[in-house]
């Protein structure tokens, strides 16, 4: 028939094995036991500020020596632990808690979020969501954390899985975690650098407690 006309309707598909897709963003530490992740959302990846991060309460990002984060319960800047997280697939539930890195033992259960949403680019100003069930004061059985016991940093993501068929619906994340009261020790020898093609941002480089930290700063 004359009248007659084709009709195209497009799709948006998904290539590949679903089930195993991982449901939270690569922070800036790697998972333990595991191998390091690309991240695939930043706040800003000119300074590697990749937008799932172990911060604390007053969104400091926590320092990583050798693959483990650290923290000081009794310090005055990074004394708790919190996470911001990239969720990228649907989850119903996520529990945060601190096992003993040597024994497996949970040693406190922290909090749980629920309902969690992945990342919609659409109408969105950040990339993250900060979790406040997530936070940690440091306290286990009303007693600061110690030093020198290797602690875990647990998440437990439950997924929405809906009607895919079922699958794994639980994938757990496992971060290497320490205290760290030691006050910091710098030498005099400090090198300040200009970043190429950008005029207030400086590289600054310097020695404590015999290893380099290199970091970037907005200097006049």
């Amino acid at each position: 028939m004359d009248d007659e006309s084709t009709l195209s309707i497009p799709f948006l598909g998904f290539y590949g094995d679903w089930e195993s897709e991982r449901a939270i963003d690569a922070f800036q530490v790697k998972e333990d036991g595991s191998a390091k992740r690309e991240v695939q959302f930043f706040v800003n990846k000119l300074v590697n500020a990749a937008s799932s991060m172990f911060i604390t309460s007053a969104t400091l990002r926590l320092p990583v020596v050798n693959d483990t984060l650290y923290f000081s319960p009794s310090g005055a800047y990074h004394k708790d632990v919190a996470v911001r997280l990239a969720p990228l697939r649907n989850m119903d539930e996520i529990e945060y808690s601190i096992l003993d890195g040597d024994t497996n033992e949970t040693l406190r259960v922290i909090g749980k979020s629920l309902k969690v949403r992945k990342l919609n680019s659409l109408g969105r100003k950040a990339s993250f969501n900060i979790m406040p069930d997530s936070w940690w004061d440091g306290r286990i059985g009303g007693k600061l954390a110690t030093e020198g016991v290797n602690y875990i940093y647990q998440i437990k993501a439950k997924l929405n899985t809906g009607n895919s068929g079922g699958g794994n619906n639980e994938q757990v994340y496992r971060y290497k975690l320490k205290v760290d009261s030691t006050a910091p020790e710098l030498s005099d020898d400090i090198e300040v650098k200009s970043v190429e093609g950008k005029n207030r941002l400086k590289r600054v480089k310097f020695r404590g407690k015999g290893w380099w930290q290199r970091c970037r700063t907005d200097l006049p």
